[in-house]
């Protein structure tokens, strides 16, 4: 048996003080601290954000009252059909002139929808104009917000699968002759 040490020979260990090292330090700042810099800004956030969806919405409305756009909606619908009873012939001009007078695009308050009327005596002009100036708004709207490597994308993309469209068209349409099937409505493809 070993006997016990005398008591003035025990060691005793004392830690020694760890200095903190910098990448275990933790922030002192915790969620209320967050919630009460929220807060006490929320006017100021609430107004830049105000301000970022008036500027996004700006833009949608720019698009759609810009002249470009009524100049390529009268083109596409006729000056003659916009102009019916100007003496000689309407210029598109003219025609993207009357487009932009009969418009009206409008924003409530609080909302991100737009609406958008277009007067005229004719019913079915307006709803013809009103078409061409929305497949024109979103045509111009992807050119706006597009990036080119996107298109570029997009369009080869396209160009792939109408390509294995064509081959399957084919393969369905020499497989379809040689099994002998004739049926109308295999005769469309």
């Amino acid at each position: 048996m070993t006997q016990p040490l005398p008591e003035t020979l025990v060691a005793h260990r004392i830690p020694r003080p760890r200095e903190p090292r910098p990448e275990l330090q933790h922030s002192s700042l915790n969620i209320s601290d967050i919630l009460s810099a929220l807060f006490k800004h929320k006017r100021n956030i609430l107004v830049c954000v105000a301000a970022g969806l008036v500027a996004g919405m700006a833009v949608y409305l720019e698009i759609l009252t810009s002249w470009d756009l009524a100049v390529q909606a009268a083109e596409a619908i006729g000056p003659n059909r916009l102009l019916p009873h100007a003496s000689g012939t309407p210029s598109k001009e003219a025609a993207a002139t009357v487009i932009t007078k009969g418009l009206v695009v409008t924003v409530r308050k609080g909302s991100n929808i737009i609406f958008v009327t277009y007067k005229s005596r004719d019913p079915s002009l307006a709803t013809i104009v009103l078409k061409e100036l929305v497949n024109r708004y979103f045509n111009k709207h992807l050119e706006v917000h597009r990036s080119i490597g996107a298109f570029d994308f997009v369009t080869q993309q396209t160009d792939q699968v109408r390509s294995r469209l064509n081959q399957t068209e084919d393969s369905l349409r020499s497989l379809r002759s040689k099994v002998g099937i004739a049926s109308p409505l295999v005769d469309r493809i």
